[in-house]
């Protein structure tokens, strides 16, 4: 056999277009599944968060109450109470809250005595709503955590 005659197969360099459309497609699939698992795990991990920020300050104004016979005077959104220095002091209380929106305190306000808020909350109602499941009964017109409205979220301390 001669060598012009001879059948010779091209060396393969590269990858077929078909193959190509094979691994984007997996990928795709792959992405498809692992995107809603990981924004669901972001906001279980938002209300997780928040839910323990309510609890935490709940039992620091708690303490004051017990400490002063009486709850603070209302407060501003992002300012700490007059009292509630020492309590609140190395916390998170002028931060934005992991949902957005600012800490407050209110006293006689909404039609309750006493409660730690988040005032501008700016998470889905999903996740205000996980909140809620997490504290309280998981409806938010009642119970101790409350949309008290305009984005003004209570976690009631006193009726």
């Amino acid at each position: 056999m001669t060598p012009s005659t001879k059948s010779a197969k091209p060396s393969r360099k590269g990858f077929t277009l078909v193959e190509i459309i094979v691994v984007v497609t997996i990928i795709g699939l792959m992405a498809s599944i692992a995107i809603p698992t990981f924004i669901q795990s972001r906001q279980n991990s938002k209300a997780a968060r928040t839910a323990n920020d309510f609890r935490l300050f709940a039992e620091k104004f708690e303490i004051y109450n017990l400490g002063a016979g009486e709850w603070p005077e209302d407060g501003y959104p992002a300012t700490v109470p007059s009292g509630m220095e020492e309590l609140l002091l190395k916390g998170t209380w002028t931060k934005p809250s992991a949902i957005g929106g600012l800490w407050d305190y209110d006293f006689n306000a909404f039609g309750f005595t006493a409660g730690v808020s988040i005032h501008g909350a700016t998470a889905s109602n999903e996740t205000i709503l996980a909140v809620d499941r997490l504290l309280d009964d998981g409806n938010l017109s009642s119970g101790r955590l409350r949309d008290v409205g305009d984005n003004h979220i209570s976690f009631i301390l006193e009726e």
